[in-house]
């Protein structure tokens, strides 16, 4: 037996914390917890969270040992849901379930052909774009691979410990070279050849998304020619991405968004797991949705809560009117919580000023020891 409002208390706090950490603050055993809980996260599952977005960002996590789908809005910052798998299939069934009501005009995505696929099935109209940041980690990726290759063939004799220079000098952009990693990559161009090859294909990658578009376009088109035979080997992957996924990387040059807070999103999905080690997805999906995908609330502001008059003064109890109120933050009773947001009058407004505090003792005589 217990009142609704306690059963509804513990199926929301469920959704934030752990079923033993509830069971202790309401005083109940842990299964009825459990089994109270289990009616907010079927509510919470069959519950469709808001409109579709303008800007979806697609990527995947894992979950219970599965890969899972996250799918953001890359607009407003606000998870938008978690698939049981990333197959081709559960993507489409969801874009279909939601195509009456679908306002997706750019689909972000991997280097990964079945979202394309899916999207392109059931939403014909918006344009999907490549992530920027996959897009020139293929140029990165290829660098590393001449670093690695050259590291091993030709180590620098003349250094006491051949190629002591970190490679991150190389991946690093140069406007965000300090002096020093400037020098060393001085170095590194003059040392060896195909580094330095390599160093400037990425770069020249890199600028292609810096260009305006008409221009852009035409050396995104005529890059493969740029590419020398020493290091074209090694940039394979990116000539063939290249190819196969034109249409998408140009669409970065009208659309620069990108799957950032989707891989951000995938941290903080990471941490409720840790945090519910052990339970089903359908309660860790919950859990997830609770957190990242409703609405946030608006705070609720102590000034809204003032009368016209009336209004006791939370240090020296007496009552005055709305506008000779103020909110200051009073000391924790215990050390180690949170300041008090309370509301006081003007003249015991002087009490929480620390410049004024700060004033008074620095006005203090000191005594001299006799």
């Amino acid at each position: 037996m217990m009142t609704e409002r306690c059963e509804a208390f513990i199926a929301k706090r469920a959704l934030t914390t752990t079923n033993a950490a509830v069971a202790r603050e309401v005083g109940l055993d842990e299964k009825t917890v459990r089994r109270v809980a289990s009616k907010g996260v079927a509510t919470l599952a069959s519950h469709q969270h808001g409109s579709m977005p303008r800007v979806l960002g697609i990527d995947e996590t894992r979950v219970g040992g599965k890969l899972r789908l996250v799918l953001a809005d890359l607009d407003r910052n606000r998870l938008v849901d978690v698939l049981t798998d990333r197959q081709p299939a559960t993507l489409r069934n969801w874009l279909a379930s939601r195509a009456g009501t679908s306002t997706v005009d750019v689909v972000v995505i991997d280097l990964w052909r079945p979202y394309c696929t899916a999207i392109q099935a059931e939403l014909p109209n918006a344009t999907v774009v490549a992530d920027k940041f996959h897009v020139l980690r293929l140029a990165s990726d290829a660098l590393v691979k001449v670093y690695a290759r050259r590291k091993i063939a030709k180590p620098d004799r003349s250094a006491p410990h051949p190629f002591k220079r970190s490679k991150f000098t190389l991946l690093k952009r140069p406007a965000k070279l300090t002096e020093t990693q400037e020098q060393d990559l001085k170095q590194w161009l003059r040392e060896d050849e195909e580094i330095a090859a390599a160093y400037k294909v990425k770069e020249a990658f890199y600028a292609i998304f810096d260009l305006p578009r008409d221009q852009a376009i035409q050396t995104f088109d005529h890059f493969r020619e740029t590419v020398p035979k020493a290091v074209r080997k090694d940039f394979r992957q990116l000539l063939a991405k290249m190819r196969v996924w034109r249409s998408e990387m140009l669409a970065i040059l009208d659309h620069p968004k990108t799957n950032a807070y989707t891989e951000s999103i995938n941290g903080a999905i990471q941490t409720i797991v840790r945090s519910g080690n052990g339970y089903k997805f359908d309660v860790v999906r919950a859990r997830i949705l609770a957190k990242h995908a409703l609405e946030p609330r608006k705070q609720l502001k102590l000034g809204q809560l003032l009368l016209p008059e009336g209004n006791f003064c939370g240090y020296c109890h007496e009552q005055f009117s709305a506008s000779e109120m103020c909110e200051v933050a009073m000391p924790p009773m215990v050390a180690g919580e949170p300041a008090i947001q309370t509301m006081v009058c003007g003249t015991c407004r002087s009490e929480f000023d620390t410049d004024v505090l700060k004033a008074g003792r620095s006005r203090r005589p000191t005594q001299k020891a006799e």
